[in-house]
């Protein structure tokens, strides 16, 4: 008896575990499946799926796995939507289930609005990029650089993902006057969008400008010469912007009044001029002879000029060494 009632026991254990594991929605006993789709749904990928509009009943029914993957559309561009009518639904989900059978069936609403999610990339966002992209790739000091006109698109809607991007400029490597580039994003490392982006760029810097008209060979004094502050478009070469690079040196053309002045503009004068005096040093290694001669060309230091001796009347080359000074090897 007692043998009896412990078998009795143990199948009841067994059932009751069986009912504990048992899915809590198990397939209809008749076999049928129901869809219901929704009236309205968001995506985030470029696709629309059965599992993302629809809801099934039983939810444990082996069926469901593959059907929620059918994809039904493709999505609205990110941050967009758009509506499915009754036909279309019908369409579409019928087609995808006629082959399961009269034990599947479908309930759609009039209608099924899908949202696409997107990540927005804004004006002022693709502006600070431009922004440090011509400040970190100009060939001028940040502080002299302006930037006005600034031309960037409307606000960009991008799916959702990893976002990145790169920024390559169109020419004109001076970034002076009108610069473009090209704005391009990536999501998940793949090629989205690209936009144009541009601006007017203008540099603002302390330079050397003449208060009058400087000739040619003019030595050039302190009073000649001022230092302004400009605000150019243009790149204006080597222009100096300390009056010491310009005081003492001698203008190496005509220089109007109001004009900046650059490296090319100037010159060191020369420390021996043509027709001046010069004392010719003549040395080698064991004897030094000294005499007096004319310079037949203007020289600076380390230059070759003629000179000619003045007791003997002979010509020839030497070595500008100092002001008034000249050598020759013999």
């Amino acid at each position: 008896m007692r043998a009896l009632i412990k078998t009795f026991l143990s199948i009841l254990v067994a059932v009751a575990g069986a009912a504990v594991l048992a899915p809590e929605q198990a397939p209809a006993a008749d076999g049928s499946l129901e869809i219901h789709i929704t009236g309205e749904t968001t995506v985030r990928g470029d696709a629309v799926t059965l599992g993302q509009i629809a809801s099934f009943e039983p939810a444990g029914d082996p069926r469901v796995a593959s059907l929620k993957g059918m994809e039904l559309a493709s999505a609205p561009a990110p941050g967009n939507s758009y509506r499915f009518n009754r036909r279309f639904l019908d369409y579409k989900v019928g087609s995808a289930v006629a082959d399961l059978g009269d034990e599947v069936t479908v309930k759609a609403p009039d209608s099924l609005v899908v949202h696409r999610t997107a990540q927005v990339v804004t004006s002022a966002h693709m502006e600070e990029i431009f922004r440090d992209h011509v400040l970190e790739t100009a060939p001028w000091p940040e502080n002299e650089i302006e930037l006005e006109s600034i031309r960037v698109p409307e606000d960009v809607a991008l799916p959702e993902g990893a976002l990145h991007w790169n920024i390559r400029g169109n020419g004109n490597a001076e970034y002076l006057g009108n610069v473009s580039a090209t704005l391009t994003f990536y999501v998940d490392n793949r090629q989205i969008r690209r936009v144009p982006v541009s601006a007017r760029v203008s540099i603002t810097r302390d330079v050397v400008r003449a208060v009058r008209r400087i000739q040619r060979g003019d030595l050039i004094d302190r009073g000649d010469v001022m230092l302004v502050r400009e605000t150019s478009m243009r790149r204006s070469g080597d222009a100096l912007v300390d009056p010491e690079e310009a005081v003492g040196k001698r203008a190496a053309r005509s220089i109007r009044s109001g004009n900046t002045l650059t490296a090319a503009m100037v010159e060191n004068p020369p420390l021996v001029e043509r027709g001046s005096s010069v004392i010719i040093l003549a040395e080698n290694d064991t004897l030094r002879i000294t005499t007096r001669g004319e310079a037949l060309e203007d020289g600076r230091r380390g230059e070759r000029i003629r000179v000619r001796n003045l007791q003997s009347g002979k010509e020839f080359f030497t070595t500008v060494k100092a002001p008034g000074w000249v050598t020759v090897t013999f």
